[in-house]
């Protein structure tokens, strides 16, 4: 039996997603506080790849972490047309302590520039335990919003699709909607809302092509949020018991998504705890 392991963060509007392969490879897509780093000290866990949706603070602040406990990533996957221009007022903006993060991002840019050893090439499922991986880069290059250099990052485990996202604005879901690989998003299991669930990044045809099993949202308040939005178009699934179409950090806390795949089928377990049953749990996701 193969598993895939991910762990949403409560990080308030911070952003990252944890995640781990049946063989050990381990991911961390955003990196919106200090916890996350902790957590991967704390279990002993060395982080093969870090992908950053966009460089914001609430997606990065966690960079610095790294650091203080001498952790560095094999792979980091950034966009590499975010413009210098942005950048620069990025740092013309921050404070002393953010221009910190700023800089260990742009750092982490320059660094990551060989190229991917072979056994951890994405192009093959077998160096990462059976996952596929789809990203969604931005197209245009003098767009003056942060956000919308956003990645999204859709990730294949036998019938199970996540997508994850990070504040993708609607021109960045635009450019997505007509991307020859758009159809790859038809039916996700789990999607991780653009920009934490807002309203104004909310696309009502982008959510319904997508049809998500359940939407998770790292918001820190119900202001101006999609929530409704987002739970009628959502299908649900089975949570702690009950019902559930949307989930949010702030409410739910810490969210668990385990997937168990054999000869019968890709199963689907979320749940709120963090213990992870060794034996197969949940759903069969083509019975759902």
């Amino acid at each position: 039996m193969e598993t895939l392991n991910i762990k949403i963060f409560d990080l308030n509007r911070g952003n990252s997603v944890f995640i781990k392969t049946s063989n050990d490879r381990t991911i961390l897509f955003d990196i919106g506080g200090d916890i996350p780093v902790d957590y991967l000290y704390e279990n002993n866990i060395d982080l093969d790849c870090l992908i950053i949706s966009h460089p914001h603070k609430d997606h990065i602040k966690g960079l610095l972490k790294l650091d203080e406990y001498n952790m560095c990533p094999r792979i980091f996957v950034g966009n590499k047309y975010f413009p210098d221009e942005l950048y620069e007022n990025l740092l013309s903006n921050a404070s002393d302590d953010d221009k910190k993060i700023y800089e260990k991002y742009m750092a982490m840019v320059n660094f990551y520039n060989a190229p991917i050893s072979k056994e951890l090439k994405f192009e093959n499922p077998n160096n990462w335990g059976g996952l596929e991986f789809l990203t969604y880069c931005p197209k245009e290059k003098n767009n003056s919003e942060v956000n919308y250099y956003s990645l999204a990052l859709l990730i294949k485990f036998y019938d199970a699709k996540i997508l994850l996202m990070g504040d993708n604005d609607l021109n960045n879901i635009s450019e997505i909607k007509d991307d020859e690989d758009y159809m790859e998003l038809k039916h996700v299991d789990i999607l991780l809302a653009p920009h934490h669930g807002l309203d104004s990044y909310f696309d009502l045809e982008f959510v319904s092509h997508l049809n998500p099993l359940l939407t998770i949202i790292s918001d820190k308040s119900d202001e101006s949020s999609a929530r409704e939005k987002y739970y009628n178009k959502t299908r649900g699934l089975i949570v702690g018991g009950e019902q559930r179409r949307c989930l949010t950090t702030r409410n739910d806390g810490d969210i668990f998504v385990d997937y168990y795949h054999d000869d019968e089928g890709t199963f689907i377990h979320v749940h709120l705890d963090e213990e992870i049953s060794e034996d197969k749990v949940g759903i069969k996701i083509n019975e759902l």
